[in-house]
This record gives structure tokens, C-alpha cells and sequence, in this order.
């Protein structure tokens, strides 16, 4: 995946923040120093559980076959948020970073070793920030790009409602229904920047919730969610330079 340029639309769906606590926002780090060049993107990765459908309707009874249709599709494609996201935070990064940036992304493969020292720092066994530069060094590039989804949970709105009742989701309305089969949708995500030498340049991990149905795919949620997540941490990344004399991003 090369990308030299993005053109943000606006979502038909939905995704953003919880209200957090200034204790819950707490897995964040910047260092002021900007990398451009080859950006390697690895697969995300993934330490939370396989999607499972909720197979009982709001009363605790088990639906009947032809109903559970919309939900196996659901918690199938939910199953694809982390790489939904590792295909939409590129270009959401790219779109946060200052004019004139020179620079590029591409998909790159990560090592078996690397990958798991990884899913085990992101769980706090193990120093994150080692896991990251070794990540960058197996990786090559002038930087590397890491996704990790720590939780991807959803629920059907049909299970907790009646069905024909118009209920708010994420924000939107939404009309609760088996054909469309809404699903609220609530993940942990991080992501991290990290230069070939292995300095850390930012990295970052918040809770995120949208919504996920017939019209509003994974596809869509992810690149809302990727939105959010480089917006809260981008700004506290760029203003840090502001706050280093010996560093400066005026001349990109």
C-alpha cells in the first residue's frame, strides 16, 4: 500500500471517544522528533478474543436459525475491525501530518518473534517500548507503524430491544430491526510510531464505540474510529516540537 494522497469524506457512520477520566486516558507518549521516508505498516495486532454472536433475543430465548443470520455476519465482520483499521490509520495520519511532509506508506510483514513480544507487551507483560523497537528494527523503512486492538466487543441492538422501537446508538438514531441487525460496537485501540533506530515517537491507546450495520460496514466504522484515534493523539505529538527548541517541523 503506497499513499501519496487521501481525500477524507464524511461517514455515514459513526465513531468516537468515551468519556474518559484524565486516569483512564492513560497509555500515551510523544518525543518531538519527525521521521519521513518509507513508512512500514504491519499487520495489527490482535490480543482480543474472537467475535462471538449473541444467540438470545432481549427475553434470554434462543432465536430461531434463519435470525441469527445477521448476527453471524455481524460478529464476522467485526472480526476484521484491527486490519479495517490497520488499512484506514495511514491515511488518516497522513492527513494529520504537516503540508509539505515527504513521505509514504506501505503494508510490511512482521516477524513471528516480534509479533508476540508485541501481543505481550500490549497486555503488560512485557516493556512496550522494547517490543516496539524491536518491531522497527525487524522491520526496515525509515519508521514503523504498529496497530493493536486490545478489546472489539459488539452488541446487537436486537437484543436488548424491541424490535421496530427507534432507539439512539452511538449519537444516531437507529431503527432496531433483524434485517439490518445493528451493532454497537465498542473497541480498545492503540498505535504507535516508531523510527528505524527504535526511538519511540509517539505512541497512543484509548476506548472508541460506533456503529456497525447493512449500510454502515466495518469498512466505514474503521476509518471513523482511525480518525478519532490520530486526532487525539496528533496534536499533543506536533505540539511537543513546539516545546523543543532543537527541534522543528517549519522546515518540511
Amino acid at each position: 500500500m503506497t499513499l501519496t494522497l487521501l481525500s477524507l469524506a464524511l461517514s455515514t457512520g459513526c465513531a468516537h471517544r468515551h468519556a474518559l477520566s484524565m486516569e483512564d486516558t492513560l497509555a500515551w507518549d510523544v518525543h518531538p522528533r519527525m521521521v519521513e521516508g518509507d513508512i512500514r505498516v504491519v499487520p495489527a495486532v490482535i490480543v482480543s478474543p474472537q467475535v462471538e454472536p449473541i444467540t438470545t433475543d432481549m427475553l434470554g430465548e434462543q432465536l430461531d436459525p434463519w435470525l441469527l443470520e445477521g448476527r453471524n455476519q455481524r460478529a464476522e465482520q467485526l472480526d476484521g475491525l484491527p486490519e479495517a483499521l490497520r488499512a484506514s490509520v495511514p491515511g488518516a495520519l497522513y492527513a494529520a501530518l504537516p503540508p509539505g511532509w515527504d513521505g509514504w506508506f506501505r503494508d510490511s510483514e512482521l516477524p513471528l518473534p516480534q509479533r508476540r513480544a508485541l501481543a505481550r507487551a500490549v497486555v503488560g507483560e512485557g516493556s512496550m517500548e522494547a517490543a516496539l523497537a524491536a518491531a522497527a528494527r525487524a522491520t526496515g523503512g525509515d519508521a514503523t507503524l504498529v496497530i493493536w486492538v486490545v478489546e472489539n466487543e459488539g452488541q446487537p441492538l436486537t437484543a436488548h430491544n424491541m424490535v421496530g422501537e427507534l432507539v439512539m446508538s452511538c449519537d444516531t438514531p437507529v431503527m432496531v430491526d433483524f434485517d439490518n441487525e445493528p451493532y454497537e460496537v465498542n473497541a480498545r485501540v492503540g498505535m504507535a510510531l516508531v523510527a528505524a533506530d527504535g526511538e519511540l515517537l509517539f505512541r497512543y491507546e484509548d476506548d472508541y464505540a460506533g456503529l456497525l450495520t447493512e449500510h454502515s460496514p466495518v469498512r466505514l466504522l474503521a476509518r471513523d474510529m482511525a480518525r478519532s484515534l490520530v486526532s487525539d493523539i496528533t496534536p499533543m505529538w506536533l505540539e511537543a516540537f513546539d516545546e523543543d527548541d532543537s527541534t522543528s517541523v517549519a522546515g518540511l
